[in-house]
């Protein structure tokens, strides 16, 4: 008896996702078309794709909904692992869903208010941000409304962190809060971020918009009315300043698997931090328009399982998707970078 052990040295580009189940790995080789399975438990129910540092998008999107789906000015934007898209159509009254990659809308839950924000937990337990202070719980199976968590003003973002709380990013207030999950109805609402008055300083904020929490329990916070990101660590209210001077009003920011930050800046673009780098992606005229290439007032964004970048871009009442470029990354393996 023997063991045969051979060594390849090969760098190959490879794409990672997860099944719908959330328990199998894979990684899918570009160049051999093989697909290799690994038992891999991931707690988040949104895309955090492993993208190569010089990752590319396509600068001319395709109209992933148009206002004959839609209507006017969509606001919330969730992909789950699965591929269900959940817009929420705030002209339509609605959160319309697509289900498993599909082209064609599957759902729709009709929540009676105009909805600003949509978190898609992984038990597939929708919350929707509407009108009079109230985050309801939807269940997809039923389309039934299970009850209202109430905040001190409208939320303009919404997550779920891994401790089953809810964050609420309160744009009129000038803070972040959160409710236990465990207790909603009767569980007090707790101050995560800023003081209730407007200001710049590191415990104050103005006008929060899009909200992220990693599963550090860091939170980040798109601070728009002044021009940058702040991250909160667990307990802590006094928050550290990560992007600055370069931003017009963020209203949305997502991370990646590295923790590299995606935003949605007010000047019409979506941009990159990454180890102290800022990059511009998409929208890089920073002019408004209505073209394949450019945005007019974005308000938020989400991943796909692919590394597709889908914006709700709100006064041209559409949703719009930037396909990630599969051999952006082989370049920067040939030392082209």
């Amino acid at each position: 008896m023997f063991k045969l052990i051979i060594t390849i040295h090969v760098l190959v580009l490879v794409t990672i996702y997860a099944d719908e189940s959330g328990s199998d790995f894979y990684i899918i080789s570009s160049s051999e078309k093989r697909t290799r399975r690994f038992n891999y438990v991931l707690a988040v129910s949104y895309n955090q794709p492993k993208l190569c540092p010089y990752a590319e998008w396509n600068a001319n999107a395709t109209t992933f909904a148009n206002s004959s789906i839609i209507e006017t000015i969509p606001r919330g934007i969730f992909i789950n692992r699965k591929n269900n898209v959940y817009i929420a159509a705030l002209g339509k009254r609605q959160i319309i869903i697509w289900l498993n990659d599909s082209q064609t809308e599957s759902l729709i839950l009709n929540v009676g208010h105009d909805p600003y924000s949509v978190f898609v937990t992984k038990s597939d337990d929708i919350y929707v941000e509407i009108a009079d202070n109230c985050v309801q719980k939807w269940k997809l199976k039923t389309k039934e409304s299970m009850w209202c968590g109430i905040f001190s003003s409208r939320c303009f973002g919404l997550f779920v962190d891994l401790n089953d709380s809810l964050y609420c990013s309160v744009e009129s207030k000038h803070v972040v809060e959160k409710i236990p999950l465990n207790n909603p109805t009767n569980a007090p609402r707790i101050l995560v971020a800023g003081n209730y008055s407007k200001g710049s300083s590191f415990d104050m904020l103005s006008e929060p918009h899009g909200i992220f929490v990693d599963i550090n329990f860091n939170l980040y916070v798109a601070d728009c009315g002044n021009n940058r990101i702040q991250r909160f660590e667990l307990g802590q209210k006094t928050g550290t300043t990560v992007v600055n001077n370069i931003l017009n009003c963020p209203t949305g920011v997502i991370l990646d698997s590295d923790n590299n930050l995606y935003i949605v800046d007010h000047f019409n673009r979506i941009v990159r931090s990454r180890e102290s780098i800022f990059e511009c992606l998409v929208g890089c005229t920073n002019e408004p328009g209505s073209t394949s290439s450019t945005l007019d007032n974005p308000f938020s964004l989400a991943f796909d399982s692919y590394g597709n970048i889908f914006v709700t871009d709100m006064n041209n009442n559409r949703i719009q998707k930037f396909t990630l470029i599969s051999n952006s990354c082989s370049k920067y393996l040939h030392g082209k970078y």
